[in-house]
């Protein structure tokens, strides 16, 4: 029985470390006892971040479109900066597939494992954004 707990409370405990700054599972969704209520903070939890991820982005590019004068192409590095986000969503959803395929597929263990990949991701290509502001 105490093995069974301690089992449960290290996987309740993962932490996941994306560009220096650990995203604590127990922090993110704290207070919450299901499992039900887990998945659906998990879920809000993507869908915030992604629409931070987008703001982010936005500044991103305009912070290269800058009226100051710069020695590079602007028109040509936002058309880069555009078509790296595209590849990066791309390579970011088959890494979670990836991740997440030790769960049976679509199963509760299988979307929450995508989901924090998901978060965990967004959170170190948000640094990348703040990072790199041209």
């Amino acid at each position: 029985m105490i093995f069974l707990k301690v089992i449960i409370l290290s996987f309740l405990t993962i932490s996941f470390i994306a560009n220096g700054n650990a995203v604590n599972i127990n922090r993110l969704c704290e207070g919450l006892k299901h499992s039900e209520d887990v998945s659906v903070c998990l879920i809000e939890t993507v869908e915030e971040i992604k629409k931070e991820y987008s703001e982010k982005f936005v500044e991103y590019q305009l912070s290269i479109r800058s009226k100051e004068e710069r020695p590079y192409n602007k028109k040509e590095v936002l058309q880069l900066a555009k078509k790296a986000k595209v590849n990066w969503e791309k390579y970011l959803n088959d890494e979670c597939l990836i991740e997440s395929a030790k769960f049976l597929k679509y199963s509760t263990g299988f979307n929450d494992s995508y989901n924090i990949c998901l978060i965990k991701n967004y959170k170190q290509r948000l640094e990348y954004y703040r990072d790199n502001v041209f």
